[in-house]
């Protein structure tokens, strides 16, 4: 039976058969025995021998198991950790949040060649402890904004600011409109990265970096976020120190490195191309294939635009060497290029070396933009588009405005950005995300300077896009800052300022009482007004609204924000509108609490 039993542990059938069988076997010796000894006790001593046996195998089997059991786990775990990288690579990964492509990153063009100093950029802006502040420092041209925008494309970016990226194109005197270009910023912040914490900012634009700062600690749900705010062509420290204020890590394109190492961040330059990237960038730009050798004439005006990359990739989308490989059409180019050249040396205009040869290259492409297109608008829009602010989106309405007499209807928008994206093939334009375009500053600074000798373009816009801008829907539609940024740049094309013009001043007199548009027109008309410091016209206008007749016979203590806004504007001393010396009678009424004062009071400054 031991042997048996040590044979047959292995299997639970064979053990429920050897169970069966010692119980067989006991019934059967129980049995003979009491047949043969009747009245006698049988001896079981062979019986507990065979149940000692049985409680040892047990024992055994325990211990076997137990140590079959550790192991087993040893084994299943040396192998885990010999495999674990193949395992986890096998496992399904979870996405990797990425931040979107900000709205106003300029599209990429076909000639666009990788710049190399992308690593760098990246290492500075997503190190653990790196700088809050990195600046792409470049002459004009130099392709610093087409960096940026790569940057923000690259998958890298993205993953560093997964909670956010920002776009803003800030460009010269941003300075003199900080609390707009600052609302600006603040409302991207607000609709492009999500959540509202903390209320708005302010239309005055007053709060808006202590609003993206709180926006940047608290975050979603109390956990601060990591957002990069992107600022295209900044000019001066002002810009910089703003943007620092609003907690979240800068990226910004200048010319002037100052900027970037005075406010402790780290500069980037980019200079002018290498020789063969110059020349892929004008091969790209005017559609030749690899395979075909550039003219020598093309690497002469390589060497004329001094191998800066917005240049080379204008001169590229000449008509007159886009897509063509001959000789003469490119020493046709070359040649305007030089007699342009002579032309501002003969007239003694001297603004360096590369200036001058820029002006050259401008001019040459603006002649051929009027020979290589047969849309005589496109020539037109080039110009009225100088009449336009450089850090405004160009939309198709806008240039729609500047070209018809009337209200652009569906038809004329489908026709102008016909117009706009000749423009752009022209490199004279940069689309963007967002369905806007702008202009490059140098293509902004020439088209003033040649609008200025083209009366007749020059008169047309200035009395299409001054209606726009003048008319109450605009006025109560924009902020007052940047609505005084437009006056200004009506100005610098020769246009009658707001001072000289009295926008608004007929209609906002035509509107009677109680239009439900007259309250929300006189705020808009008073702030205007103040934007431009004009005082005492503002103090008028916000007298008007006090004598609304819809609001006689109501308390003071109502909810007509109208109707408060006009008493915080006239009682303040920081405003600027000059009042009696003695106690202003509203701040008087209102210190008083009295309504019934309040109500006189209205009634007798009105």
């Amino acid at each position: 039976m031991r042997e048996t039993v040590e044979t047959v542990y292995q299997t639970r059938d064979e053990l429920a058969a050897l169970e069966k069988r010692c119980t067989y076997m006991t019934a059967c010796i129980i049995a003979k025995f009491r047949h043969a000894h009747p009245g006698s006790a049988p001896n079981v001593s062979p019986l507990e021998d065979c149940v000692m046996e049985a409680e040892k195998f047990v024992e055994r089997r325990k211990k076997r198991t137990m140590e079959q059991m550790v192991q087993n786990q040893a084994a299943a775990r040396k192998e885990l950790l010999a495999n674990q990288e193949i395992i986890i690579d096998r496992l399904p990964k979870p996405p990797i949040k990425k931040a979107y492509v900000p709205q106003g990153t300029p599209t990429r063009k076909s000639w666009h060649v990788e710049r190399h100093v992308t690593e760098t950029v990246v290492e500075a802006l997503t190190g653990e402890a790196g700088p809050r502040l990195v600046g792409l420092v470049g002459d004009s041209g130099a392709g610093k904004t087409t960096a940026a925008a790569e940057l923000v494309r690259s998958n890298v970016v993205r993953e560093s600011f997964s909670d956010g990226i920002v776009w803003l194109t800030v460009n010269y005197g941003a300075n003199k409109r900080l609390p707009s270009l600052m609302l600006q910023l603040a409302r991207m912040v607000q609709e492009d990265i999500g959540g509202r914490v903390g209320g708005h900012p302010n239309e005055s634009g007053g709060n808006a970096d202590a609003y993206i700062k709180q926006r940047m600690e608290n975050g979603h749900g109390g956990k601060g976020l990591k957002c990069l705010a992107v600022a295209d062509n900044v000019w001066e420290k002002e810009v910089v120190s703003m943007l620092l204020k609003t907690g979240m890590t800068v990226l910004l394109s200048t010319r002037h490195e100052e900027l970037v190492t005075g406010a402790r961040g780290v500069p980037v330059r980019l200079d002018e191309l290498s020789a063969r990237d110059a020349e892929s960038v004008l091969r790209s730009a005017a559609e030749l294939p690899p395979a075909v050798r550039l003219p020598d004439d093309a690497v002469d005006l390589i060497d004329l635009c001094g191998r800066v990359a917005m240049d080379l990739a204008f001169v590229g989308r000449w008509s007159t060497v886009r897509g063509r490989h001959d000789r003469v059409a490119w020493s046709d180019a070359a040649a305007k290029v030089r007699a342009e050249i002579a032309k501002i040396e003969g007239d003694d205009i001297v603004d360096g070396a590369r200036g001058n040869r820029r002006k050259a290259i401008l001019q040459a492409g603006l002649e051929d933009l009027a020979i290589g297109s047969d849309d005589e608008r496109v020539q037109r829009l080039y110009l009225s588009l100088a009449v336009l602010p450089d850090d405004q989106g160009i939309q198709v309405h806008d240039a729609a405005l500047l070209l018809y007499d009337r209200d652009p209807t569906a038809e004329d928008e489908e026709s102008v950005a016909r117009v706009l994206d000749v423009l752009e093939r022209w490199s004279v334009l940069r689309s963007t995300w967002a369905y806007k375009y702008y202009m490059h500053d140098v293509q902004s600074e020439f088209a003033r300077a040649s609008l200025m000798d083209r009366g007749d373009v020059r008169r047309h816009a200035l009395r299409r896009w001054v209606g726009y801008i003048s008319s109450l829907d605009t006025v109560r539609s924009y902020n007052a800052d940047y609505l005084k940024h437009q006056w200004l740049d009506v100005e610098k094309v020769g246009g009658e300022g707001w001072d000289e013009t009295h926008p608004c001043e007929t209609a906002l007199a035509e509107m009677d009482d109680p239009e439900p548009l007259l309250q929300e027109s006189i705020a808009a008309v008073a702030k205007a007004h103040e934007a431009h410091e004009d005082w005492e016209k503002a103090s008028t206008i916000w007298h008007r609204s006090l004598g609304v007749s819809t609001w006689w016979g109501q308390s003071l203590d109502g909810d007509d924000e109208h109707r408060f806004r006009a008493l915080r504007a006239l009682e303040e001393p920081e405003s600027g509108i000059i009042v009696e010396s003695r106690p202003h009678p509203i701040a008087y009424a209102r210190k008083t609490n009295s309504i019934v004062e309040k109500d006189r009071v209205a009634r007798e400054v009105v």
